[in-house]
């Protein structure tokens, strides 16, 4: 079960109306909740299955502090997941009449929000983890010399 829940995707910006109106949208087991329950098992995978479980909102300052990162960054993938659907669907659903680059402009706009959506999410997870995603870099240092301690 993910930390995510239906109503943080609802805050992401997605509602059912965007995807043909599955009955099933935001129901235990629905739609949305089978996409935050496979992203979950990558997440838990990522920060670790004792990080993952110790999150808590009602838990000490860092069970809080992860329990709303992972919950951030589950959205964050869930997002990255349904805006290629959405690209899927507006494709399906736009009349056959419209011009081209109004469709290509929509394409290319959804799927580089879940590009962004993605990277959100190994930012977030990066602040547990120590992790740095890709095209991200970190920096630190060494000083090291050739003399001895003085004790």
């Amino acid at each position: 079960m993910s930390i995510a829940t239906p109503k943080n995707i609802e805050q992401e910006g997605f509602d059912s109306s965007q995807f043909g109106s599955p009955p099933d949208w935001a129901v235990p087991g629905g739609y949305l909740q089978n996409i935050l329950d496979a992203i979950a098992i990558r997440v838990r995978m990522e920060v670790g299955s004792d990080v993952y479980d110790a999150a808590a909102i009602d838990g000490t300052a860092i069970q809080q502090y992860h329990y709303v990162q992972i919950a951030s960054a589950e959205a964050a993938y869930a997002s990255a997941e349904l805006w290629p659907r959405l690209e899927k669907f507006e494709r399906s659903t736009i009349k056959r009449n419209s011009a081209a680059d109004g469709v290509e402009t929509i394409g290319s706009r959804l799927l580089k929000n879940a590009e962004a959506a993605t990277l959100r999410g190994d930012l977030l997870l990066s602040t547990i983890t120590g992790n740095v995603p890709d095209g991200a870099f970190a920096v630190g240092g060494v000083v090291s010399n050739h003399f001895e301690a003085v004790t």
